[in-house]
């Protein structure tokens, strides 16, 4: 290892480049800033906080001038029709009493204004003004912050940590939703138990960005609730020893993007699942199928699917799905998606009969085959390996991109523009032209090279440069780029990955911090857009990835004491710099085999 590391407790990327604003030490001080007609008041007790909120008006910032060590669970109380900031600027709220209270409960002062709670929220903004940011921490055996019935609570650039040391209950959260909760860019929730509860009736749920990373669940529900709205637009949530979403409410669960990464990936056992077919969002299970090892009546079942769907006759009935959209993966079982009945009892899993009924899959990738009855009017066939459920343009750029194999497992009547070179089966009752040659069922045909081109798919290296100055790697395909930073100090470190053609890839983006000096790299245009508009330089697409899941996964580790971030195929590299305190992030791309 070519560098030590002096590593926060905390993790945080940074995102913005404005100094944060210091202010002088007093309990309670208006200070006058020039945006709207808002105040910032300055306090430094838990006595002068609660005093704070409960006196601002709508608009204003409650700023911390000094970390507070709490010695009770924290009641805010916030007028209906108020939206009010608390900003750690830097410094940490926790409470570690070893009496199993929460940290913070956040309340609608005037209750009795039941009408019209949508349009009448009390709003709570959690936030971090400062570079070097704070932290929320509870260390007690119960959820950290409840958002209470009437309040939306917003969280960004600010960190929140639950770490029971006991692990010992699963239903402990970082937040307790009974409410509403939005959770944007920068917000990262750690915790030994689990994430964000949606658990009262009708309580809402938006994750637009942000991390969560948990042991159990990054995002659950209860059983007992209905109504819940829980839509993931993005960010990562990420469950070590769990479902990464449990839903067995009945609710709607809407998934349109980011990544989800779990030892199941999502599993619902009442409720509807909604992935629209513009979606983007990633579902990975990593686990093996451990029903057989199932001990408690409730909560999820280890069955190692990116999707499960359970019969559990729990209060709001069997769950339904409909996707449209994604990509899905399951990396040590069988299926992408699996339905099944089971008892709770016997604990023990069975057919569910009515599973096609309540399961409609119209698009989408998936890495492993699932029941070919939840493919109703959609294309379903196989393309170099990945199996994928598509409309007619969808289907007919697959075709033109296939490099090897096309299996045709459903609802296909015929296939044109087949690549010279490529081997196409027909698994349907029926017969399929393909190429204009008709072919019956279990028969293949290998395209001649002169019928379809047989070009060669080129690939491209992306270099690795080391800075030995800021701890930095470079990732470029641009070799005069990595020649020249190598002849004015940078380590030469060869070839980091394969980079694919425009057609056949997916874009990763590159921006540059130009206070810190660190590169960034990512799939998500909206997060490349997110740091450009906070003043990161756009250096446009760096390259092309694999789009493929098979393709080898690229690891993303993230440094919380310097913002920085380090992506490597070597599964020993990852394991040894998280083994250090650096931050598993998952799998960040995907690309081809490195050429030698």
């Amino acid at each position: 290892m070519k560098k030590t590391f002096n590593l926060l407790l905390s993790a945080s990327m940074v995102l913005g480049l404005a100094s944060p604003i210091y202010a002088q030490e007093g309990t309670f001080v208006e200070v006058a800033e020039t945006r709207a007609a808002a105040t910032v008041k300055e306090v430094s007790t838990a006595d002068a906080l609660v005093n704070a909120i409960t006196n601002a008006n709508s608009g204003d910032t409650i700023k911390l001038t000094g970390s507070i060590t709490l010695s009770d669970t924290l009641n805010i109380q916030i007028t209906a029709n108020k939206k009010v900031t608390l900003d750690l600027n830097g410094y940490n709220i926790t409470l570690n009493t070893n009496s199993n209270k929460a940290l913070m409960k956040i309340s609608k002062a005037d209750k009795s204004s039941t009408t019209s709670e949508a349009t009448n929220l009390a709003e709570l903004v959690l936030t971090d003004s400062a570079t070097k940011k704070g932290k929320i921490e509870s260390s007690e055996n119960a959820s950290a912050i409840y958002v209470e019935k009437g309040v939306r609570v917003t969280t960004n650039n600010i960190n929140v940590i639950f770490s029971d040391p006991s692990k010992d209950n699963k239903a402990n959260g970082v937040f307790l939703v009974k409410g509403e909760m939005i959770v944007e860019a920068g917000t990262n929730i750690t915790s030994t138990e689990g994430g964000i509860g949606v658990m009262g009736q009708g309580a809402k749920l938006t994750l637009n960005d942000g991390i969560i990373v948990s042991e159990y669940y990054a995002v659950t529900g209860n059983g007992t609730q209905s109504g819940t709205e829980t839509t993931i637009n993005g960010g990562t949530l990420i469950a070590n020893n769990g479902a990464g979403i449990y839903h067995p409410q009945n609710g709607t669960l809407t998934l349109n993007g980011g990544t989800i990464t779990g030892l199941s990936g999502v599993q619902m056992c009442s409720g509807n699942l909604v992935v629209p077919e513009n979606s983007t969002v990633k579902v990975i299970a990593t686990g093996e199928d451990d029903r057989a090892n199932k001990e408690e009546n409730d909560g999820n079942i280890d069955d190692g699917r990116a999707v499960s769907l359970i019969d559990r006759n729990y209060p709001g009935g069997a769950p339904k799905a409909n996707i449209a959209g994604g990509s899905f993966v399951s990396e040590k079982t069988d299926e992408s998606i699996l339905a099944y009945s089971w008892n709770s009892d016997k604990k023990e899993a069975s057919e569910w009969t009515g599973a096609k009924d309540n399961t409609t899959v119209s698009g989408g990738e998936f890495n492993k085959p699932f029941n070919e009855e939840f493919v109703k009017t959609a294309s379903f066939l196989s393309v170099d390996g990945t199996y994928y459920a598509a409309n007619e343009a969808t289907l007919k750029n697959l075709v033109a991109n296939a490099e090897e194999s096309i299996v045709i497992l459903k609802n296909v009547k015929q296939l044109t523009g087949v690549p010279g070179g490529v081997k196409v089966e027909n698994k349907t009752e029926n017969k399929v032209t393909v190429n204009g040659t008709e072919i019956s069922k279990d028969q293949s045909i290998n395209i001649p090279t002169s019928n379809g081109g047989g070009a060669t798919v080129k690939l491209n290296p992306v270099y690795r440069a080391y800075n030995p100055n800021n701890g930095e790697h470079l990732y470029t395909v641009d070799e005069k780029e990595y020649k020249h930073v190598a002849s004015v100090g940078w380590d030469a470190e060869g070839v980091a990955f394969m980079a694919e053609e425009e057609k056949n890839g997916q874009a990763l983006y590159r921006v540059y911090n130009p206070n810190s000096g660190l590169h960034h790299y990512t799939l998500n245009e909206t997060e490349k857009n997110t740091l450009v508009s906070l003043g990161w330089r756009d250096e446009k697409v760096a390259w092309y990835t694999s789009k493929k899941p098979q393709s080898a996964p690229v690891f993303r580790v993230y440094n919380p004491n310097d913002g920085n971030h380090h992506y490597t195929m070597n599964k020993q590299e990852k394991d040894v710099l998280v083994s250090y305190g650096w931050q598993d992030e998952g799998i960040a791309f995907r690309t081809a085999p490195i050429e030698k």
